[in-house]
């Protein structure tokens, strides 16, 4: 049997005798419905959610269609009262709001007052997940709030793009950007960047890009996913580290300043990016690196322009995304290792819903005759993700095993689904 004491130890509520300052640390890490939830426990936890300084409210919208404008409701009438009683001494360190759901939409005015709210509480880490709430613009004290350090802006969707048009930009703090759905014309993200003084990762997604020149010497990160480039642009981040070219579309961009990337992703999966775009200039900018993932359009574009290929004398780990089997394909791989010197890692990434084997087994073994041994004397391992075994498989693998029998390579094979 349990004596007394013990039993009185145990019982004993250690959590709620910690200081204030770790209780409001814990709940800082729970969405604000959960937070409103701890009030139940204790006097105590009923006067701490005030002064929680991270708050996450998150939307999820209602499989009921009868439903969805009532529940959408509540949420905005419950965000307001939570800040209108929150205790309006306290800063934020995080605001976010997430909508999840494709039907219903945030109204502006709702929006408009909650991120006034954030920006006069001096946060640091600011995410806003709008998903198509038409008609609203960024407050102009977004622009100019000197805590922010971190941001992630969903403004509209992709039929309904908002236009950013500050007039003044000073975020002398702003460290990381990420913004989703966005039109910059007439220069707009220049100035913005501008603006940013210790900026080091960008990321756009979605967005319409209207500029002649993109420049920024803090820049250590940069991704560029599914934007359209409306005029011209040169970009230019001289202690870029880290990029990203998922989909671009429309007009040219070349790269500048370029030499100490050292991880590159470059996917183009779309016939409506001109191939002229992603050749062998662009990829010229990219010599230095030691990670690069290119996407079977992109090492098909460099198919006519292999002689001018720059040599990638530091590049370490190639990955070839969700290949096709075209016609050729194994010569193009062996004449474009020449140019990777010291390559340890291949990875390679058959896709049997997107490969077309389009020629003839006399073809193949033709090829196959044809094809020179890779000239990669440090590589150790190849990697190959596949989707489902046949003949496809069984001919990659065949390719592998006759160019690497003058070297010690390990062909490592693992079945995922795409």
């Amino acid at each position: 049997m349990m004596d007394e004491g013990r039993r009185a130890r145990l019982n004993v509520d250690r959590i709620s005798s910690l200081p204030d300052s770790i209780l409001t640390d814990i709940l800082s890490r729970l969405q604000a419905k959960e937070v409103i939830q701890t009030c139940i426990i204790s006097k105590r936890w009923s006067k701490l959610w005030p002064f929680v300084p991270c708050l996450d409210f998150h939307y999820i919208e209602s499989e009921s269609e009868e439903t969805r404008a009532r529940d959408l409701e509540r949420f905005e009438n419950f965000v307001s009262m939570f800040l209108f009683r929150r205790d309006n001494a306290t800063d934020l360190h995080t605001f976010s709001i997430q909508h999840q759901g494709r039907y219903q939409k945030f109204k502006s005015a709702f929006v408009r007052m909650w991120m006034l709210y954030a920006l006069t509480h001096n946060p640091k880490k600011l995410h806003m997940e709008l998903w198509g709430c038409v008609g609203f613009q960024l407050p102009d004290c977004f622009f100019t709030c000197e805590s922010l350090e971190d941001v992630y802006m969903e403004l509209g969707a992709l039929d309904h793009k908002e236009k950013i048009v500050p007039d003044k930009i000073s975020l002398p703090r702003l460290r990381k950007l990420e913004i989703k759905y966005a039109y910059f014309g007439d220069d707009y993200l220049e100035k913005f960047i501008f603006g940013c003084p210790v900026l080091e990762s960008l990321c756009m997604n979605g967005c319409d890009l209207k500029m002649d020149n993109i420049s920024c010497r803090t820049l250590k990160k940069l991704s560029v996913r599914y934007c359209c480039f409306i005029s011209n642009c040169s970009i230019s981040a001289p202690n870029l580290e880290s990029l990203e070219f998922t989909e671009p579309i429309g007009a040219w961009t070349k790269l500048k300043d370029m030499s100490k990337v050292t991880k590159a992703k470059v996917s183009i999966h779309s016939s409506k990016v001109r191939s002229a775009y992603y050749g062998y200039e662009f990829f010229s900018s990219l010599s230095s690196v030691e990670n690069l993932y290119v996407s079977s359009i992109c090492f098909k574009i460099l198919q006519e322009e292999l002689p001018k290929c720059p040599t990638f004398h530091n590049l370490k780990n190639l990955t070839l995304g969700k290949h096709c089997m075209y016609c050729g394909f194994e010569i193009i791989l062996s004449s474009f290792l020449k140019h990777c010197p010291n390559l340890e890692v291949l990875t390679l990434l058959h896709d049997d819903g997107l490969c077309q084997f389009l020629y003839t087994q006399e073809m193949v073994d033709q090829n196959l005759e044809q094809i020179e041994r890779f000239g990669c004397k440090r590589l150790k391992k190849i990697n190959v993700f596949y989707s489902s075994s046949n003949c496809k498989l069984n001919w990659l693998v065949g390719l592998l095993l006759k160019s690497t029998l003058d070297l010690q390579a390990q062909i490592i094979l693992t079945k995922i689904e795409f």
